[in-house]
Protein backbone atom coordinates (compact mmCIF):
# COMPACT_ATOMS: atom_id res chain seq x y z
CA UNK A 1 0.00 0.00 0.00
CA UNK A 2 1.54 3.49 -1.17
CA UNK A 3 1.31 6.55 0.86
CA UNK A 4 1.87 9.91 0.16
CA UNK A 5 2.99 11.00 3.56
CA UNK A 6 5.71 12.85 4.79
CA UNK A 7 7.59 12.29 8.55
CA UNK A 8 6.27 9.54 10.18
CA UNK A 9 4.37 11.27 13.56
CA UNK A 10 3.00 8.79 16.08
CA UNK A 11 3.49 11.09 19.30
CA UNK A 12 1.51 10.96 22.38
CA UNK A 13 1.77 13.81 23.44
CA UNK A 14 -0.94 16.18 23.05
CA UNK A 15 -0.46 19.94 21.30
CA UNK A 16 -0.91 22.72 24.25
CA UNK A 17 -3.69 24.42 22.32
CA UNK A 18 -5.81 21.28 22.21
CA UNK A 19 -5.54 20.64 25.99
CA UNK A 20 -6.17 24.15 26.50
CA UNK A 21 -9.66 23.34 24.54
CA UNK A 22 -10.47 19.72 25.87
CA UNK A 23 -12.56 20.54 28.50
CA UNK A 24 -14.68 22.17 26.37
CA UNK A 25 -15.17 20.07 23.58
CA UNK A 26 -18.44 18.29 24.42
CA UNK A 27 -19.43 22.32 24.01
CA UNK A 28 -17.85 22.51 20.39
CA UNK A 29 -19.31 19.41 19.46
CA UNK A 30 -23.29 20.39 20.85
CA UNK A 31 -22.95 23.99 19.48
CA UNK A 32 -21.61 22.40 16.35
CA UNK A 33 -24.04 19.59 15.93
CA UNK A 34 -27.03 22.06 16.12
CA UNK A 35 -25.41 24.07 13.52
CA UNK A 36 -25.23 21.53 10.84
CA UNK A 37 -28.26 19.90 11.16
CA UNK A 38 -30.28 21.74 9.67
CA UNK A 39 -27.58 21.27 6.44
CA UNK A 40 -27.61 17.63 7.01
CA UNK A 41 -31.81 17.55 6.62
CA UNK A 42 -31.17 20.00 3.22
CA UNK A 43 -27.96 18.44 1.92
CA UNK A 44 -28.82 14.50 1.28
CA UNK A 45 -27.92 14.43 -1.91
CA UNK A 46 -24.10 15.47 -2.37
CA UNK A 47 -21.51 15.49 -5.63
CA UNK A 48 -18.21 14.07 -4.65
CA UNK A 49 -16.54 14.85 -8.09
CA UNK A 50 -18.28 12.41 -10.79
CA UNK A 51 -19.99 10.51 -8.46
CA UNK A 52 -23.49 11.75 -6.73
CA UNK A 53 -24.29 10.74 -3.06
CA UNK A 54 -26.79 10.43 -0.51
CA UNK A 55 -27.08 10.43 2.90
CA UNK A 56 -29.18 10.12 6.04
CA UNK A 57 -29.47 11.86 8.90
CA UNK A 58 -28.59 8.56 10.86
CA UNK A 59 -25.75 7.99 9.47
CA UNK A 60 -22.12 10.06 8.96
CA UNK A 61 -22.00 12.95 6.32
CA UNK A 62 -19.15 12.85 3.88
CA UNK A 63 -19.83 16.55 4.23
CA UNK A 64 -20.53 17.49 8.05
CA UNK A 65 -18.84 14.49 10.22
CA UNK A 66 -15.07 14.96 10.82
CA UNK A 67 -13.81 11.79 10.99
CA UNK A 68 -15.64 10.61 7.71
CA UNK A 69 -14.20 13.91 5.90
CA UNK A 70 -10.72 13.13 7.13
CA UNK A 71 -11.02 9.37 6.02
CA UNK A 72 -12.19 10.28 2.25
CA UNK A 73 -9.40 13.14 1.94
CA UNK A 74 -6.68 10.66 2.77
CA UNK A 75 -8.19 8.12 0.14
CA UNK A 76 -5.95 11.55 -2.17
CA UNK A 77 -2.95 9.88 -0.38
CA UNK A 78 -3.26 6.44 -0.90
CA UNK A 79 -2.33 4.30 -4.04
CA UNK A 80 -5.48 2.09 -4.16
CA UNK A 81 -6.76 0.52 -7.90
CA UNK A 82 -6.98 -3.22 -7.93
CA UNK A 83 -6.30 -3.36 -4.26
CA UNK A 84 -8.63 -4.70 -1.77
CA UNK A 85 -11.02 -2.57 0.57
CA UNK A 86 -12.57 -3.74 3.63
CA UNK A 87 -15.22 -0.51 4.78
CA UNK A 88 -16.45 -1.61 8.42
CA UNK A 89 -18.97 0.60 9.69
CA UNK A 90 -19.87 1.88 6.29
CA UNK A 91 -22.62 4.41 7.30
CA UNK A 92 -23.68 5.80 3.84
CA UNK A 93 -21.31 3.99 2.04
CA UNK A 94 -19.54 7.16 0.85
CA UNK A 95 -15.71 5.95 1.37
CA UNK A 96 -16.37 2.34 -0.28
CA UNK A 97 -18.29 4.35 -3.13
CA UNK A 98 -15.15 6.75 -3.97
CA UNK A 99 -12.64 4.02 -3.13
CA UNK A 100 -14.54 1.50 -5.84
CA UNK A 101 -14.75 4.59 -8.14
CA UNK A 102 -10.44 4.37 -7.86
CA UNK A 103 -10.13 1.26 -9.11
CA UNK A 104 -10.61 -0.74 -5.58
CA UNK A 105 -12.17 -3.86 -5.09
CA UNK A 106 -14.57 -2.97 -1.81
CA UNK A 107 -16.54 -4.99 0.71
CA UNK A 108 -18.54 -2.85 2.98
CA UNK A 109 -19.76 -3.68 6.45
CA UNK A 110 -22.40 -2.94 8.42
CA UNK A 111 -24.61 -3.93 11.14
CA UNK A 112 -27.32 -1.27 9.94
CA UNK A 113 -29.81 -2.44 7.66
CA UNK A 114 -30.44 0.98 6.90
CA UNK A 115 -26.43 1.67 6.14
CA UNK A 116 -27.05 -1.47 3.49
CA UNK A 117 -30.36 0.42 2.00
CA UNK A 118 -28.29 3.66 1.49
CA UNK A 119 -25.31 1.77 0.44
CA UNK A 120 -26.97 -0.19 -2.04
CA UNK A 121 -28.84 2.92 -3.89
CA UNK A 122 -25.53 4.78 -4.21
CA UNK A 123 -23.24 1.64 -5.07
CA UNK A 124 -26.59 1.63 -7.95
CA UNK A 125 -26.82 5.15 -8.78
CA UNK A 126 -22.61 4.91 -9.41
CA UNK A 127 -22.60 2.10 -11.55
CA UNK A 128 -20.29 0.49 -9.26
CA UNK A 129 -22.13 -2.46 -7.86
CA UNK A 130 -20.46 -5.17 -9.62
CA UNK A 131 -17.09 -3.10 -7.66
CA UNK A 132 -18.71 -3.72 -3.90
CA UNK A 133 -19.18 -6.20 -2.03
CA UNK A 134 -22.36 -5.08 0.72
CA UNK A 135 -22.29 -7.45 4.02
CA UNK A 136 -24.56 -6.60 7.34
CA UNK A 137 -22.54 -7.86 10.27
CA UNK A 138 -19.91 -6.62 12.12
CA UNK A 139 -16.07 -7.70 11.62
CA UNK A 140 -15.67 -10.34 14.17
CA UNK A 141 -18.62 -12.37 12.49
CA UNK A 142 -17.17 -12.51 8.70
CA UNK A 143 -16.68 -15.66 6.90
CA UNK A 144 -12.81 -16.80 6.34
CA UNK A 145 -13.07 -17.22 2.64
CA UNK A 146 -13.82 -13.87 2.34
CA UNK A 147 -10.19 -13.30 1.92
CA UNK A 148 -7.99 -10.59 3.58
CA UNK A 149 -7.33 -7.00 2.26
CA UNK A 150 -4.60 -4.35 1.57
CA UNK A 151 -6.45 -1.26 3.10
CA UNK A 152 -9.24 -1.57 6.38
CA UNK A 153 -11.26 1.38 7.79
CA UNK A 154 -13.21 1.27 10.44
CA UNK A 155 -15.42 4.06 11.76
CA UNK A 156 -17.00 4.40 15.22
CA UNK A 157 -20.62 4.86 15.47
CA UNK A 158 -22.04 8.16 16.65
CA UNK A 159 -23.92 7.37 19.97
CA UNK A 160 -22.06 3.95 20.46
CA UNK A 161 -19.63 2.76 23.36
CA UNK A 162 -16.29 2.77 21.44
CA UNK A 163 -14.27 -0.58 20.20
CA UNK A 164 -12.79 -2.94 22.39
CA UNK A 165 -9.67 -3.02 21.03
CA UNK A 166 -8.75 -6.11 22.32
CA UNK A 167 -11.31 -7.42 19.78
CA UNK A 168 -10.88 -4.83 17.01
CA UNK A 169 -6.94 -5.19 16.73
CA UNK A 170 -6.86 -9.28 16.70
CA UNK A 171 -9.86 -9.38 14.04
CA UNK A 172 -8.34 -6.78 11.97
CA UNK A 173 -5.16 -8.50 12.14
CA UNK A 174 -6.88 -11.43 10.45
CA UNK A 175 -8.15 -9.53 7.65
CA UNK A 176 -5.02 -8.01 6.78
CA UNK A 177 -2.54 -8.54 4.10
CA UNK A 178 1.18 -9.18 5.28
CA UNK A 179 1.26 -4.97 4.07
CA UNK A 180 -1.65 -4.19 4.70
CA UNK A 181 -2.92 -0.70 6.22
CA UNK A 182 -5.59 -0.12 9.36
CA UNK A 183 -7.32 3.15 9.16
CA UNK A 184 -8.50 3.67 12.30
CA UNK A 185 -10.28 7.27 13.13
CA UNK A 186 -10.38 8.16 17.09
CA UNK A 187 -11.09 11.27 19.36
CA UNK A 188 -7.90 12.15 20.99
CA UNK A 189 -8.56 11.33 24.41
CA UNK A 190 -8.67 7.70 23.20
CA UNK A 191 -5.31 7.68 21.56
CA UNK A 192 -3.33 6.39 24.29
CA UNK A 193 -0.50 3.79 25.17
CA UNK A 194 -3.57 1.56 25.78
CA UNK A 195 -4.45 1.63 22.27
CA UNK A 196 -0.72 1.32 21.10
CA UNK A 197 -0.79 -1.62 23.75
CA UNK A 198 -3.50 -3.74 22.32
CA UNK A 199 -2.74 -3.06 18.61
CA UNK A 200 1.14 -4.20 19.16
CA UNK A 201 0.03 -7.30 20.96
CA UNK A 202 -2.24 -8.38 17.94
CA UNK A 203 0.74 -7.61 15.48
CA UNK A 204 -0.21 -4.07 14.50
CA UNK A 205 1.93 -0.98 14.31
CA UNK A 206 0.99 2.43 14.39
CA UNK A 207 3.07 4.03 11.28
CA UNK A 208 1.04 7.78 11.06
CA UNK A 209 -1.23 10.05 13.13
CA UNK A 210 -3.23 12.32 11.41
CA UNK A 211 -4.23 15.23 13.80
CA UNK A 212 -7.71 17.27 13.00
CA UNK A 213 -9.05 19.11 15.81
CA UNK A 214 -10.23 17.31 18.12
CA UNK A 215 -10.28 13.93 16.36
CA UNK A 216 -7.21 12.16 14.65
CA UNK A 217 -6.83 9.27 11.86
CA UNK A 218 -4.41 6.45 12.97
CA UNK A 219 -2.53 4.19 10.47
CA UNK A 220 -1.38 0.88 11.50
CA UNK A 221 0.38 -1.89 9.53
CA UNK A 222 1.37 -5.38 10.14
CA UNK A 223 4.86 -5.76 12.00
CA UNK A 224 6.99 -7.27 8.97
CA UNK A 225 8.07 -10.52 11.52
CA UNK A 226 3.92 -11.09 12.68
Amino acid sequence: MSHKTGMQNTSLKVPLWLRILLPFEPVVATLYNSFVWHFRKRNRFIRKGDLTLITSIELPHPRYDCCCRQLLSMLETIHIQSKRVLDVNTGSGCFAVVAASKGAEVAALDERSLAASVLTRNSEMNGLMDSIQIMQGDLTEMKKDIGRFDLITCQSRPGEQLFDFHVLFPSARRRLKTDGTLLLPLHWKHYSKNTLKAATESGLQCVQVDRKFFHCILTFQVFRDA
